[in-house]
């Protein structure tokens, strides 16, 4: 609900309207239901892997030490670091090595389900504190 109403004032994943605690709520959100719908896979193919390290910082901003090491072991996976903006760019590059790190993604995604709960609640306390930053 918190994510829905943000999401409300953004024009398609254009974030530059959202000051940074709102940001953070979306790269969250988006990591969430990327990695919960698809895997890691998933979330670097589509145009939310362009937030990775925004996302990165974001885990680590709220606390998610647990989820932040996930993701930067993901990261480290990727032949170019920082990881590429463009989707397509990244795109070719994920095809190129998909194949030699899938099984090591899919055990990342287990690592993920682990805790499916826990980026929701970071989200509402993270909200909750800093209630003022939010319309």
């Amino acid at each position: 609900e918190i994510a829905s109403k943000i999401w409300e004032k953004v024009d398609g994943f254009n974030l530059d309207i959202l000051n940074e605690y709102e940001k953070n709520v979306l790269y969250l959100d988006i990591l969430e239901g990327q990695v919960l719908n698809g895997g890691f896979d998933q979330y670097l193919f589509n145009s939310s892997g362009e937030f990775a390290h925004e996302t990165l910082f974001a885990l680590e901003k709220l606390g998610l030490s647990y989820f932040s090491d996930i993701l930067e072991n993901v990261i480290k996976l990727f032949p170019e670091i920082p990881l590429p903006k463009n989707t397509e760019t990244r795109r070719k590059l994920l095809e190129n090595i998909y194949e030699n790190i899938q099984e090591k993604w899919n055990n990342y995604d287990d690592l993920f389900y682990e805790k499916p709960h826990d980026i929701s609640l970071a989200i509402i306390n993270y909200v909750r504190n800093n209630i003022n930053e939010f319309e």
